[in-house]
Order: structure tokens, then C-alpha cells, then sequence
């Protein structure tokens, strides 16, 4: 978005300055760290599946509950109220609630002794978490000018790829050091499963994170709406554009919902299909995600900025008509070829490469359909659909057709195959169909701060 009246060090025609210095980069890294945080605490779970089931004779169903259903439903109920917060409160002590929170519960996770204690610390987790995405690229908006913003939202977004990695290796390391199936006697804990002590010791990390969050700063709110805006008015904005809101969200959703349940269960088919070992496993995938998954969401930051510079019809959602098609094949050729190394590397193009290059697009291309009072809403909007849909819904469609379609736990790669392929291609038409609403929201947007859109809006 090119605002009139703004010159190359991103004065606005308020003439607020956006800061500089050195406290704009530490800011960057602890959000960042933030988000590596989060996401390990998040999938470390995908890791456990195998001992976690039977140390606690769980069903694949259960399981997927736990991986997915429990996270994604106090990330739902808690994202709405704290999306409000985080457009009227201070932002930096929103995110210190929510890191502490997610760090705290998934030690918790591993404290769990059946499914019902485990469920919970799930259900904290994503209390924690959601306040994350909400607060961290609002505060990113009013620090970065518009036409770097993909850019540098993408590298934070990067630290999802960072987070899955250390999961994975993490995770699969640990196993072998304690035994997959092994149990340790601990002080004051007394005896401890070897999957449970995983959790204990990534969740502990993320509370120094915390710590270095006290040195933010709260800056000052830019690219504000000329009317006061109250929670009502985002809620009516929203049902004003409903093709622009709806179809865009819904591409976008797609990505979530079709790579969540890949993600979920690719290291189950890995170690349940192909017998792989955790450490094993957790290298290779691990070692994926560090030299891919990390650069590319920055790639799809950067390349939403060149195309809404270039080619402002399709602008910031033009990565998504470059990748999904891509995707689809992927998974389509999945199906008749099999083996470990084709799943791995099925997964090395679609999740850390294609998936996060949409990643990498989507909270730059949602932070221009709303004035700055709106943008903890929507980006909470915007997750709770996806959460829902994605994280609670997908990991567990995979197993009710592994369940209760295929009734073999052997084929779960076709059931992953099943959900993702028509995600994929629905992602693509629904981006096609977004293109001219996505604009015209962006467009309405822009008058409602009082500056003009730009050719690259």
C-alpha cells in the first residue's frame, strides 16, 4: 500500500514517525523467539503420539483431540475477548499474559497422568497462544512502514518453521536419550515417563522469553481510523464487505486446514508406516524445516510486496495462486508413490516451503483490510476460523477417516491425502474468487484513515 503523503522514512500525513534504532530490532527478536516458542510448545505434541499412546491407552481419535480439538477451543473462546484487548490496552502485556500462560501449561502437559489432565493443559495452551498473533503483528504495524511490512512479518513468521523444527528434532532426540518407552525418577517429581519429561523441558524455556518481553516498549498507535471505533463498528465493517472478509479468510483457511492435518500426522506415518526411529525422524524433518521452512515465509512477505507494487490486481494474495496448485499436485502424487523418503519429501515442498510462503503472505495481506483499532480483530478473526478449522478440526478428520473409512491404521497416508488434496484445490478457486473483494476492502480501508490507496494497495 502506497500511502500519499509519506515519504521513504514512513512519515504519515499525521506526521507520526514510525521508530527506529535499536529497540525496533531487539523488539523484533524477542517476538520472534516468541513465536519459535510457540509453535514448539505447539507441535511437540506430534512428536509423543506413539509413546503417549500407550503409556495412556489412547485412541488415534483421542489423540487427534488432544493434538488439535483441545488446543483450538479456548484458542477460539479466548481469541475473541483478547483481540479486543489488544486493540485498546497495552499490547506488550497482553503477549507477557499469553507467553507465560502457554509455557506454564505445556510443563503441565507434561504432568498429565490420563486424558482428561492432558486435555486441560491442551486447553491452556491455546489460551496462552492466542494472544500471540494478535498482539505481535499489531505491534509490528506500528513499527515497520507498509512497504517493508511483509518483509518483516514474514521473518517472524519464519520462527513457525523454527518452532516445528525444534519439535521434531527436539522431541525425536529426546526420545531416543530416555527411551521411547522409558520411565525416570526424578526429584519431587518421583517417576516420570519419558514423553511426559519432553514437555517439561520445552515448555520451561519459553518463560525467559517472557522475561525479555519486560524490555518492549508499547509503541504508538498509526494509520488510525478518523472515527472512534468500538467493537460493534468492527463487527458491522466486516458484515459490510462480506465477499471481501469471506472469501479471502476463507483462502487462506484452506492452507491452515489442509497442512495441519499433513503436519499432524506425517511423523506417525513415519514411525507407525515406516518404522522409523524418533531420532531418526526428528533429524531429518527437523533439519527440513531449519534450512527451508525459515526462509520462505519471508519469501512470501517479500513477493506480496513486489506483486502489490507491480501487479496491483492481484497483489497480495498472488503467492497463494503460485502455491496451492503446486500443493495439490503434491499430494496427488502422493498416492501412488509410497515409501519414507517420497513422504519426507512430499513434505519438504508442501509444508515448509509452498505452505509457508502462503504464511508468510497472509498477516500482511490481513493488516491492510482494517484500520490500526481493528487489526488485533481481525487477525484474531482470521484464527479462530482457522484454528477451528485447521488445528481442531483437520488432525482429526485424518483419523475418522483412517477410523472409520479405511478401519486400518496403516493407511493413514491416504486419509491425509483424502483431507488435503481438495483443501488445496478449493484454496486455489476461493483466491481466485477473492482477488477483486480483497481490493475493494483494502481500498474502503484506506479512505476510512484518511489517505489514498496507492497503486499497490
Amino acid at each position: 500500500m502506497n500511502y500519499a503523503g509519506q515519504d521513504d522514512i514512513g512519515i504519515t500525513r499525521a506526521g507520526s514517525v514510525y521508530p527506529h534504532g535499536g529497540m525496533v530490532w531487539y523488539t523484533m527478536g524477542v517476538l520472534s523467539a516468541g513465536w519459535v516458542m510457540a509453535y514448539l510448545d505447539r507441535y511437540i505434541i506430534s512428536v509423543l503420539i506413539e509413546p503417549m499412546r500407550q503409556s495412556l491407552s489412547l485412541s488415534d481419535t483421542q489423540l487427534s483431540l488432544v493434538q488439535g480439538m483441545a488446543f483450538a477451543l479456548f484458542f477460539v473462546v479466548a481469541g475473541i475477548p483478547i483481540g479486543r484487548l489488544v486493540d485498546r490496552t497495552n499490547r506488550r502485556n497482553v503477549l507477557l499474559f499469553g507467553i507465560s500462560c502457554w509455557s506454564l501449561a505445556t510443563i503441565a502437559c507434561g504432568l498429565s497422568e490420563n486424558f482428561w489432565q492432558l486435555f486441560a493443559s491442551r486447553l491452556a495452551v491455546g489460551i496462552g497462544e492466542a494472544c500471540l498473533a494478535p498482539a505481535s503483528f499489531s505491534i509490528v504495524s506500528d513499527m515497520i512502514p507498509p512497504k517493508r511490512r511483509g518483509a518483516v512479518m514474514g521473518i517472524m513468521v519464519g520462527g513457525t518453521a523454527l518452532g516445528n523444527a525444534g519439535s521434531v528434532f527436539i522431541g525425536g532426540l529426546l526420545l531416543q536419550v530416555f527411551g521411547l518407552h522409558g520411565v525416570l525418577n526424578l526429584p519431587i517429581l518421583g517417576a516420570v515417563s519419558s514423553w511426559q519429561l519432553v514437555f517439561i523441558v520445552v515448555g520451561a524455556p519459553g518463560l525467559l522469553v517472557a522475561l525479555l518481553l519486560l524490555a518492549v516498549r508499547e509503541p504508538v498507535r498509526l494509520e488510525k481510523a478518523k472515527a472512534v471505533i468500538d467493537n460493534k463498528k468492527f463487527f458491522k465493517f466486516v458484515r459490510q464487505q462480506p465477499s471481501g472478509f469471506g472469501l479471502t479468510l476463507a483462502a487462506l483457511t484452506a492452507n491452515m486446514f489442509a497442512l495441519n492435518g499433513f503436519v499432524a500426522w506425517l511423523p506417525v506415518i513415519l514411525m507407525r508406516i515406516h518404522h522409523m526411529p524418533p531420532a531418526q525422524m526428528g533429524t531429518i524433518i527437523g533439519a527440513v524445516l531449519l534450512t527451508v521452512g525459515v526462509i520462505t515465509p519471508p519469501i512470501g512477505g517479500a513477493v506480496g510486496d513486489w506483486l502489490s507494487r507491480r501487479y496491483p490486481a492481484i497483489g497480495r494474495l498472488g503467492p497463494l495462486l503460485i502455491a496451492y496448485p503446486l500443493l495439490a499436485l503434491l499430494q496427488f502424487s502422493w498416492w501412488f508413490l509410497d515409501g519414507p523418503f517420497y513422504a519426507i519429501l512430499v513434505f519438504t515442498v508442501s509444508a515448509p516451503l509452498l505452505g509457508n510462503i502462503i504464511a508468510g503472505a497472509t498477516y500482511p495481506a490481513l493488516t491492510l483490510m482494517v484500520p490500526n483499532e481493528m487489526r488485533g480483530q481481525v487477525t484474531t478473526l482470521f484464527l479462530l476460523i482457522g484454528t477451528m478449522v485447521g488445528i481442531g478440526f483437520a488432525p482429526t478428520a485424518v483419523a475418522l477417516v483412517t477410523d472409520n473409512v479405511f478401519h486400518d491404521p496403516t493407511m493413514l497416508r491416504q486419509s491425509v491425502i483424502l483431507v488435503a488434496l481438495p483443501a488445496f484445490i478449493a484454496g486455489f478457486i476461493l483466491t481466485l474468487l477473492a482477488l477483486k473483494p480483497y481490493r475493494r476492502t483494502c481500498e474502503l480501508t484506506a479512505r476510512a484513515v484518511g489517505i489514498a490507496p496507492g497503486a499497490e494497495m
